[in-house]
């Protein structure tokens, strides 16, 4: 544990704009004939239900640009949407995948909770004890001053790129991706940068966006589940608060003054 950084503790100003769970699996009858059932299940915390289509790109792919082969595929997925009232926690389910996507995130206790509520079911009505990929995903984006942002982001993180490799050049924006092995079969992908100025914004956003999963053929059950995510959560954790500054952390945790 880095020092003065408590772990697992609230944030007074946390970054987080959303937390995505996402389970990938062969293509599944079960998910149609079982999607009554399963909305009976949710439907005291998920009321609101509908359907959508969407394009879904493949699992791994660079900055979401599809390769040339890879985009002959893309085709619209029907999937069937749950929501909270508020619509701040949003299940979808595809005969592919399914999905839990949360904007109100307090604690991981209470994210378990919810995902455990949310997907413990799906596992037995779609039969869904093994799985192509699993993944847990915590997307954060940094407000940084606009007014020279390019060098005031590091006050805040600790870029994975040196700026000073550009010569006289300042980057005005950037984007990095970095894939890591972890122990066993599951892996982390941190996607990070200064994103570019919008007309108007008083803040700039740098994006600190983890990716921790696990692919190929993935034993799951409602047991293996909670170990498996306590695993990824604390793997996203301890980069995180690597990947931030002292400065910013002071702020985030104890709302010291930056």
């Amino acid at each position: 544990m880095l020092p003065g950084k408590a772990i697992s503790k609230p944030l007074l100003h946390p970054p987080l704009s959303e937390v995505a769970f996402e389970v990938n699996f062969p293509n599944l009858f079960a998910v149609e004939t079982g999607i009554a059932a399963y909305q009976r299940q949710v439907e005291a915390l998920y009321p609101k239900s509908g359907g959508e289509y969407i394009v879904r790109l493949p699992a791994v792919v660079a900055f979401g640009k599809p390769t040339k082969q890879e985009s002959t595929a893309l085709t619209p997925m029907r999937s069937f949407v749950f929501q909270n009232p508020n619509g701040s926690r949003i299940i979808r389910v595809s005969v592919v995948n399914f999905t839990l996507l949360v904007t109100d995130y307090l604690h991981f206790e209470d994210y378990m909770e919810a995902l455990t509520a949310a997907f413990t079911p799906a596992i037995e009505i779609f039969q869904l004890h093994n799985v192509d990929r699993i993944g847990l995903r915590y997307v954060n984006q940094i407000p940084i001053p606009t007014e020279n942002a390019e060098s005031r982001y590091k006050e805040y993180v600790r870029s994975p790129i040196n700026a000073e490799t550009f010569a006289a050049h300042v980057p005005t924006n950037f984007l990095t991706e970095v894939s890591v092995d972890l122990e066993g079969t599951s892996k982390l992908t941190v996607r990070s940068g200064l994103l570019p100025s919008q007309i108007d914004a008083p803040t700039r956003n740098y994006l600190l966006d983890f990716d921790c999963y696990s692919v190929g053929s993935v034993p799951l059950s409602a047991d293996s589940l909670t170990k498996l995510l306590t695993q990824y959560h604390e793997a996203i954790e301890a980069e995180f608060m690597q990947a931030v500054t002292d400065r910013y952390w002071k702020y985030m945790a104890d709302g010291v003054p930056l």
